[in-house]
Parts: structure tokens; sequence; C-alpha cells
């Protein structure tokens, strides 16, 4: 299989990526987390919220990282999913459906039936969450939660969007495991985005903490724009997304 970095230029981004968390830090809206960091190792400016890591604590999470991790859904199928192998595929995060040149909101009878056809095609793996538009925002992670698993046995990626509901949804799916042990079938999973550049906010600290301590694979997200929200080169947009996630790690 080609590769389109060296060995070297991918040390070369990773040693950029350590000195940005090392030098410049990141913006943490959330004083505990930011204390924790700092009874770690970390040198923390509370008046700015920035905690700057240090390679040694990188290191030492990165050690503590699972090799692969176990997808399942409600066939009671899993997937090992680890950088050898074991490739899943999800649908996506929507906003809208669009039919020729026409643009609708997904309400929630829309988006029942795109869980009826997603749930119909064996190649993809799961289920992701939308925004409803007929739901209030408060309630559009948890009510949506509640559809695809009623009407999908995928593993499912809810869209969390308050950490209150992020307890309602971790109670729910125990019992759509009715009896099973999350940990042999983790039947849905977490994905948490930092705000490029270099910023945690506070609900997604939140979801961190609600969440740890379950055995819920979590995917630490870097959404950069080149250019935009971060370097315009790739090589520097890479050393940032990289730093970003890592940051992710060390927190989680």
């Amino acid at each position: 299989m080609g590769t389109i970095l060296t060995d070297e230029e991918i040390k070369i981004i990773h040693q950029d990526s350590l000195e940005i968390l090392e030098d410049v830090g990141v913006r943490i809206d959330h004083n505990s987390v930011l204390q924790r960091l700092a009874d770690n190792g970390c040198s923390v400016d509370f008046d700015k919220s920035v905690a700057k890591i240090p390679e040694k604590l990188i290191n030492k999470c990165l050690s503590l990282c699972p090799s692969t991790i176990k997808i399942g859904d409600r066939t009671w199928d899993t997937i090992e999913v680890g950088p050898n192998g074991g490739n899943i595929f999800w649908s996506g995060n929507a906003i809208y459906t669009v039919e020729g040149k026409e643009r609708q909101e997904i309400t929630k009878e829309i988006f029942i039936q795109l869980i009826k056809v997603l749930d119909e095609l064996s190649h993809v793996n799961g289920i992701v969450g939308v925004s409803l538009s007929d739901v209030p925002p408060t309630a559009r992670d948890i009510i949506g939660f509640r559809l695809m698993g009623e009407y999908s046995n995928k593993h499912l990626r809810p869209c969390i969007y308050s950490s209150e509901n992020a307890e309602g949804i971790r109670d729910m799916s125990e019992i759509l495991l009715d009896g099973k042990r999350y940990e042999d079938y983790p039947i849905y999973s977490l994905g948490y985005s930092i705000c490029s550049p270099l910023h945690w906010t506070k609900i997604a600290m939140e979801l961190f903490i609600i969440s740890a301590g379950y055995s819920v694979p979590v995917t630490i997200n870097s959404e950069i724009m080149l250019g935009g929200s971060s370097p315009v080169t790739i090589a520097g947009g890479l050393s940032l997304g990289n730093a970003e996630v890592l940051s992710g790690i060390v927190i989680n």
C-alpha cells in the first residue's frame, strides 16, 4: 500500500505537534480539567485558561492507548478496528437532504426514512446522528438516539449537544443492550471535536468527564481548515491537527 508521507516526514510533523503543545499550549474552558493537567505536570495559566502540555505526559498517555478498539451492534456482531485493518463505514452528520436542486431540513420523519435505508445497506456499519429541525436543540441528541435505536440494529454514533443528555444516552444504551454487557458489545460510541485552533470548549470537557470510565470508544477529532483555522500549508495543517488530537488524548 502506498503512503503519502515518508517516515521522516511523519516524525517531523509529530515533533512540530509536540512543540506546539509544549510552547503554545491549548485553551481549555474548564477549571477542573486545567487543575488536573497542572497536577500532572502541565504549565497552566488559569487566567487565560491555557495549558502547556509536556512531551513526557503526551508520551505517557499515548502508551496507555489501546492498539485496537471494538465496535459492536445489536445483531451482536463486533468489529476490531486498528491501524492494521478493520475498516468501518458510517453515515454522516447532516443538516439537510437534497433532491435535485431542492434542499430540505431533516425532520424526525425524514430521519426515520434515512435510518431505514441505512439499516438495509450491508456495507454501512454505523449510523450517525443529525440535527433534527423539528426538535428543540436541547433534545435533538437524545431524541435522535432514540430514533436510531428504534429503527436500526447498527452501531450508533449520537451527536451530543448537552452534557446532561450524555448521561441519558448512556442509560438508554443499557436498555438497548437487553442484559448484555456494554464491554462485550459497544453498541454506541462518541466523538469529540476541538474548535480549531487549539480550543476545547466547556461542553466538550464535560462530555469527556461524563463518558470516562465506561469503556466507550471515543474518537478525538480535529477539523482544521487550511488557511482558515490552521496554517495554509498542508504540513502546517497536519502539525496543528495532530497537536489538537494529541491534546484530546491527554485530557481524555
